[in-house]
């Protein structure tokens, strides 16, 4: 029986937006977050240009994962007369409509606010713009930087002289939390009963006001001061001390103190000088903010590692330690568990159809059939972006180009027997589903699987139909004919000097690797002939080796003039240790399929005659296993190395509190009670 989710605060409410980049789908998000059903509407030339921004998750932009989790998606032509009226069906049974688009867009497009008020009495309407409505700069375009630096953020970000704007997109993210709160407001103005009028259904939020509203200490001290503030870097300029202190060893200690009480604890206790505690001149906060320039704490200067240990072991809650301020959010030791970038791409799972697939106002007219932001019909498969489908064995091709003809070996023909078959003309990656095992081929035999841009795109794409299809169990990595991988294709590497980026081609092979690791399902590389450089980190990015006797192995790089790549320098330290892999590397020795095992990079060896079967059966009896749990299990191995014992403890409980959410365990236990089989249900499980 599934756990019962509880359903969030805003259930039922649904919310339809004409958004964009950040502000107006960060509010919509917030919605969304706590429960209400957030329907996407976008440009179907195109979408939200946001998704294009970068390809750092899986293929999709960060700020458009981290903007859009949890919506459906509808591409809409609102020019076109059908895709307007699909639109109002839409608004028929929201609650709310939000926008922000260019100013004037909405109402240019009909879904203004007169006009929604008029044919959809009740909705709420909440338009986010720049500068708000009737003031000189309301016809303007607005931008999060522009808007940080017209409010004076910037003037007071950074060090004198440096102005600086704040990393974050505050102007956006803020205006986005305003418009989510003043939504909020009217739904609940609206459902209260009793009222004696009913309360506003629209309202306009800008990002200058919201910034505004966010410099409100620094614009009234300016105010009752008639001096402007001055950037100060981490400090603050209302109290002291507070901010990044250098110390004598080069590092910087972080200091926050607050109030009269914590400078007490900070001089007697932390850096040990009850001199500085017992200073008239440092007895109120005011005082301390006066004598501010020129004292630094001397503890810091020192570079006293006492200091650091008590900060460390709770002496000081306002002491942040040596060089946290650099480190990143999600490094943090204090940062709760909560969904990765990846979790979010796979809730998103956006393939941003609405730019490959043209104008689908026609499909998308009828609100039924509303899909997912990727664009897929949630009762059918993933459609393939070569295809309307996917047949049991499926073929990728290059791009017809001048250099795709060395895919094709001389006098190939259909047809044909044994490994070396070639199943196509020009097959770059065989795609072959049995139950719920993947096995993807590297089909170039004829150079011994040498891998080419062609694949890495082909593989790329099969890896991200795997992560996000949720029809697969386990995942089998091999190569046609005698080899598995020979590595990268030379010729087809030397080409690189055609592109003007040539960084974006290693990006893309990077983004397949990492794709590779970071499967959450089990894979297994079934190896045989020659795994060479690239050809044998793929091999190592998978869970399982396992190889034939005869097959040999080598980081071939240095003998190319090339270091290591395809995370062959994070892969051969944390599988044997730095020793070996300099060996292995640096010397680019050849080794066999049982030096391989003995190092530990092979998991099984087998013979040529049974290594098929052998395989097959692994995959099968991983695909068959509890799909939440082995996903777990893998991310924590993975990132086990790399962790401490508390933190492996913590990411340990969290892995468990899911698992235990999940209906697998309760499938587990009556399985064990009844002596049979566990069947999993769950999605990615065969039923």
């Amino acid at each position: 029986m599934a756990a019962e989710s509880v359903p969030g605060p805003l259930s039922g409410v649904t919310v339809v937006s004409l958004e964009q980049a950040v502000s107006a789908p960060m509010c919509t998000r917030i919605l969304a977050d706590f429960g209400a059903r957030a329907i996407k509407v976008e440009n179907p030339r195109g979408g939200d240009f946001a998704r294009e921004y970068d390809q750092v998750v899986h293929g999709l932009a960060a700020h458009f994962v981290w903007a859009n989790r949890g919506k459906e998606s509808v591409a809409l032509n609102l020019k076109d007369p059908e895709g307007a009226g699909a639109l109002h069906r839409l608004l028929d049974s929201a609650d709310v409509f939000v926008s922000n688009l260019a100013p004037g867009a909405v109402t240019a497009l009909g879904f203004g606010t007169e006009e929604l008020a008029a044919r959809h009495p009740g909705l709420i309407s909440i338009s986010i713009d720049g500068y708000g409505t009737g003031g000189t700069l309301s016809h303007k375009r607005a931008y999060d930087l522009l808007v940080q630096a017209e409010s004076g953020a910037c003037a007071v970000t950074g060090t004198p002289g440096s102005p600086a704007k704040p990393g974050p997109p505050i102007a956006d993210v803020s205006t986005g939390i305003y418009a989510a709160l003043a939504i909020v407001t009217m739904l609940y103005a609206r459902d209260t009963p009793g009222r004696a009028a009913p309360g506003p259904t629209s309202a306009s939020v800008s990002l200058f006001d919201t910034m505004a509203e966010l410099m409100g200490y620094a614009l009234t001290w300016s105010r009752h001061t008639g001096v402007d503030q001055e950037p100060i870097g981490m400090g603050s300029p209302a109290v002291a001390p507070y901010g990044a202190y250098p110390t004598r060893d080069g590092q910087i200690v972080v200091l926050g103190t607050t109030n009269d009480r914590e400078w007490q604890r900070l001089a007697g206790e932390l850096l040990a000088r009850p001199d500085l505690a017992r200073d008239p001149r440092f007895a109120s906060n005011a005082g301390r903010v006066e004598h501010r320039p020129g004292r630094t704490p001397r503890g810091a200067r020192r570079g006293d590692r006492a200091v650091v240990r008590r900060s460390r072991s709770g002496h000081h809650p306002a002491a942040g330690g040596r060089g946290r301020y650099r480190q990143r959010p999600v490094q943090h030791p204090d940062r709760s568990p909560r969904p990765s970038p990846s979790d979010a791409a796979a809730a998103l799972a956006s393939r941003r159809d609405a730019r490959r697939s043209g104008d689908r106002t026609a499909a998308a007219a009828d609100p039924r059939r509303l899909r997912p932001a990727d664009g897929r019909d949630p009762r059918t498969r993933p459609a393939h972006r070569h295809g309307a489908g996917r047949s049991r064995i499926r073929h990728r091709h290059p791009r017809r180009t001048a250099r795709s003809r060395r895919d094709r070996p001389r006098g190939s023909r259909r047809g044909g027997s044994g490994k070396d078959r070639i199943v196509t003309d020009e097959p770059v990656l065989l795609s072959h589903q049995t139950g719920r095992v993947r096995t993807l081929t590297f089909n170039r035999p004829h150079r011994k699987n040498a891998i080419t841009r062609a694949m890495w795109s082909a593989l790329r794409d099969e890896l991200r139909d795997v992560t996000y299809g949720g029809e697969v169990g386990a995942v089998v990595l091999t190569g046609a004919g005698g080899s598995f991988c020979s590595g990268a294709d030379i010729a087809d590497a030397s080409g690189m000097d055609e592109f003007p980026d040539p960084a974006t081609e290693i990006r893309a092979i990077n983004e397949a690797v990492l794709q590779l690791h970071d499967l959450p399902v089990p894979s297994i590389a079934k190896v045989r002939g020659v795994a060479v450089g690239a050809g044998w980190n793929l091999a190592l990015g998978c869970d399982f080796v396992a190889a034939t006797p005869d097959t040999r192995f080598c980081q071939i790089f240095t003998r190319r003039a090339l270091s290591l790549d395809c995370g062959g320098s994070w892969l051969l330290p944390k599988l044997i240790g730095l020793q070996q892999a300099k060996r292995l590397a640096m010397f680019a020795d050849t080794i066999d399929a049982a030096e391989a095992r003995s190092l530990g990079l092979v998991t099984w060896v087998q013979p040529e005659d049974s290594i098929d079967d052998f395989v097959a059966d692994a995959a099968a009896r991983l695909a068959a296993g509890p799909p939440t749990a082995l996903a777990q299990t893998k991310s924590l191995l993975n990132d086990g190395a790399d962790r401490t014992m508390r933190e492996a403890l913590l990411g340990e409980g969290h892995a468990q509190r899911i698992n235990l959410t999940c209906p697998d365990v309760l499938e587990a236990f009556a399985a064990f009670s009844e002596k049979r089989d566990p069947v999993y249900t769950t999605p990615g499980a065969s039923a």
